[in-house]
């Protein structure tokens, strides 16, 4: 079976078109490209030996090279203009155009096809992109060797992130990770580009593990700062998600964690799932600080949490959260502040991000699907173990540490847990007060609530083990109730 093939884009002036002729058979593509710009016209022959085969697992891809430019197609696709010095394609060159040659490549938005260097040292340089992951790897066969560097949106190497400090990357593997001097974790959320420089081997994918630049300015959520205490707020777009859980995800969730069957039972009130629709809102993007409680304390008399010595806080811990607030004392802090408490419902979008496409349920914690006890501020993670039953529990919390109480950490300690939409913190160090009553979904009344009326907190705490840990767990507390384990952060509206 024989298949042919055209695309054809334009870009800053050029025309381009790509004739493609696919043997089945033989497995080969004979492809041509015809440029022309300014009424001149070039043509650039592409024998099939210089189409690469797939890489490890995948299906047959273009041979493409250094970027040139990034250009959107009618079916969602996007398609790579590419320039480079390759030797083999010399002879095609033509007065006019670069003297270099120009290839391009179809890809889909988190994943380039097909970088192929041949016997010539090749470079390639993304455009600049959001690194919403904590690893960069490439899918490739490379017979030399491959470097990388990590550049700010400008292309200036970033310290820690240059060739030298790279570790050199060979052989066949289907997935070769990025390494570094410094963890790509601290570059988490900046823009960057990439720079790959290689010799004698064939690129068959880049994985950003990212968001592209043109679609950055959707998804890289806008900033403020709230006047009154200096907190750095992020704007929660406008969406909706799955609240809370359903049995089924429950049994999952508790397989993976090596929970007890009998603490499910302080999952029921998660149920039943349903849908909730969010307008816009500012949330704080870490939690109150000691620092700016003691502003508070300053500008209003209000009293100091018990476990400070009169205004003065814990020694060295000004950007940890506070701790030993009541919901009252929360609330007024956020008149003086100009905000509010966030509803249970602006606490979890915040913290799973919009439902998916697909029409799943959001992530189960901040960070994803999968317990990791390393990812947060949580028991097990003091602990160096996982704490899965009350006795290993109440052993730990009454071990030699108990002195050091709170065990609080600074505010963005755990840059790989950082929620969906940009903000820190939501799984674990301190349990955060919401404005509600907690009551039974999916009306939430207040007079549906039985017994004691309890208002909602939400993330768990230093204290506490995966059960609480999940975004959609729900755990009450008294008005009054002063303890360790809670904290808050605000919400403004726009």
């Amino acid at each position: 079976m024989d298949v042919y093939f055209l695309f054809h884009f334009r870009h800053e002036g050029w025309r381009v078109g790509m004739l493609g002729h696919y043997r089945a058979e033989a497995q080969t593509n004979d492809l041509e490209l015809v440029f022309s710009r300014d009424g001149q016209t070039w043509q650039r022959p592409l024998p099939s030996a210089w189409v690469p085969r797939g890489g490890p697992g995948e299906s047959d891809h273009f041979a493409i090279y250094p970027a040139r430019d990034i250009l959107d197609l009618p079916d969602g696709k996007s398609l790579l203009l590419y320039s480079g010095h390759a030797e083999k394609h010399s002879a095609y060159a033509a007065p006019g155009p670069p003297p270099m040659e120009i290839l391009a490549a179809e890809f889909d938005k988190d994943r380039l096809a097909g970088v192929g260097a041949g016997k010539v040292v090749g470079t390639y340089r993304s455009r600049a992109f959001i690194l919403t992951r904590p690893t960069l790897a490439v899918n490739a066969v490379i017979r030399g060797q491959l470097r990388a560097e990590l550049c700010d949106a400008f292309g200036e190497p970033l310290p820690g992130f240059r060739l030298a400090d790279c570790q050199p990357v060979h052989g066949d593997s289907p997935r070769h990770v990025l390494r570094w001097k410094r963890d790509t974790a601290e570059a988490q959320y900046d823009a960057v580009t990439l720079r790959l420089e290689f010799s004698e081997g064939e690129i068959f994918g880049i994985e950003y593990g990212s968001i592209l630049a043109e679609e950055s300015e959707k998804t890289t959520p806008p900033t403020e700062r709230n006047a009154m205490d200096g907190a750095e707020m992020i704007l929660i777009p406008a969406g909706r998600f799955l609240m809370g859980s359903t049995r089924a995800e429950v049994d999952a969730q508790f397989r993976d964690t090596g929970l007890p069957e009998d603490w499910k039972k302080h999952t029921l009130d998660e149920e039943p799932r349903h849908e909730r629709t969010l307008e816009p809102f500012y949330l704080y993007k870490y939690e109150v600080t000691n620092a700016q409680y003691r502003a508070f304390i300053d500008a209003t008399g209000h009293s100091a949490p018990p476990h400070w010595k009169g205004k003065d806080y814990p020694a060295d811990k000004g950007e940890h959260p506070v701790v030993e607030v009541s919901w009252d004392d929360a609330q007024v802090y956020c008149r003086w502040a100009g905000t509010q408490l966030p509803t249970e419902a602006q606490w979890e979008y915040a913290a799973r991000g919009p439902e998916p496409a697909d029409g799943k349920p959001s992530r189960v914690f901040p960070w994803g699907d999968a317990w990791d006890r390393q990812l947060s501020n949580n028991a097990s993670f003091h602990a160096g173990k996982e704490l899965q039953n009350a006795e290993d529990w109440k052993k730990w919390y009454e071990g030699d540490q108990k002195s050091l109480f709170p065990l609080t950490s600074r505010v963005g300690s755990f840059p790989k847990s950082v929620s969906p939409l940009g903000v820190h913190d939501m799984a674990g160090n301190a349990w955060e007060w919401c404005a509600e009553i907690q009551a039974p979904y999916p009306d939430q009344r207040a007079d549906g609530a039985q017994g004691e009326k309890l208002r909602a907190r939400r993330g768990g705490s230093w204290a506490n083990v995966a059960l609480h840990i999940r975004s959609a767990d729900r755990q009450g507390a008294p008005h009054d109730d002063l303890n360790i384990y809670t904290g808050f952060r605000c919400v403004k509206i726009p």
